[in-house]
């Protein structure tokens, strides 16, 4: 890919809940980011600052400007100071950091139309199985509310939350404190508390709660710093106390973790079993076939078998 040079770029990380589509992976070389297949033959070079994958498209970041591909790596948008942001599963909401204007880009259909959103509510998060995430304007200290496509409101009164609905649920604090898990009805059925980091406190006009469920699991950092696991159903299991996730969700059934003895990392199973030893220096979770790691000092990937690829032999 061409390397392009620009002035200045705002960026928000799309959510990470729209996970990655098996074809592609990303790997690490230099401090910079490419993308290869699931042969690991180099699609893009290692170019951007960052990049990801999405089942319908890959967004990449380089000298301050945002580049989106569709599935068949054709180039359908590219601009300086944006903000992104999935609005749904085929919708890319680009925001002009400096004017504030709205465009909703259709990965699929290419298409870019202005977007004004509802005009009862600032801000939009995408809707998610028909329901979205909205800040009311006229709400005092950024609360919340949960609509649906309709525009029937299924909650209201959250003071913090997750971006958006993922395996049917979204983790919210309610202005009355109370905190956990509310299902499409709104209903909280998982009650539980939410470790907040001090960075994520303070003036906002975003929701910042981080927990949510992938692959019919979340991993939740308690309001007493203990990491504990959820599953669908609301039973809750201990970490291990020697080991700590270093990421928020199980992807292709694993979860890179922190050995905090040994200062090493591997990957675990939702069954507590570590799969790949805690060997490596640094691990990050599954994008498609493979996983970023650090081990013997080499930047390399990683596969689900723990078999490790060197990105120097790419």
């Amino acid at each position: 890919m061409k390397k392009k040079v620009s002035a200045f770029l705002f960026c928000i990380a799309l959510c990470s809940q729209f996970f990655f589509s098996e074809e592609y992976s990303v790997f690490r070389k230099d401090g910079l980011y490419g993308i290869i297949n699931e042969d690991r033959k180099v699609v893009f070079q290692h170019n951007y600052d960052w990049i990801t994958i999405n089942p319908n498209s890959i967004v990449c970041s380089i000298d301050f400007e945002v580049e989106i591909y569709n599935k068949l790596l054709k180039l359908v948008f590219s601009d300086t100071q944006v903000n992104i942001k999935y609005y749904s599963e085929n919708d890319i909401l680009i925001t002009k950091a400096m004017t504030g204007e709205k465009r909703l880009l259709n990965i699929k259909t290419e298409q870019i139309t202005n977007f004004k959103g509802n005009e009862n509510y600032l801000e939009e998060y995408g809707y998610r199985d028909n329901l979205e995430l909205v800040w009311k304007k006229d709400t005092v200290g950024a609360l919340y509310s949960i609509v649906n496509s309709k525009g029937s409101v299924i909650l209201t009164d959250i003071k913090q939350a997750h971006f958006c609905y993922t395996n049917g649920m979204i983790a919210l604090v309610l202005k009355n404190g109370t905190s956990g898990f509310v299902n499409r009805e709104g209903k909280m059925v998982i009650e539980t508390s939410f470790y907040i980091e001090p960075s994520d406190n303070g003036p906002r006009k975003y929701p910042i709660i981080r927990y949510f469920f992938n692959e019919n699991y979340a991993l939740v950092k308690n309001n007493e710093q203990k990491w504990v696991q959820y599953d669908i159903k609301g039973n809750v299991k201990p970490f291990p106390g020697n080991i700590e996730p270093v990421a928020y969700c199980y992807i292709n059934g694993l979860v890179p973790v922190l050995d905090k003895q040994t200062k090493k990392y591997g990957y675990m199973n939702p069954n507590f079993e570590i799969v790949i030893p805690c060997n490596l220096e640094k691990a990050e979770s599954f994008v498609g076939k493979y996983a970023i790691v650090v081990k013997d000092g080499k930047d390399a990937v990683i596969d689900k078998e723990g078999k490790v690829y060197y990105c120097d032999e790419f």
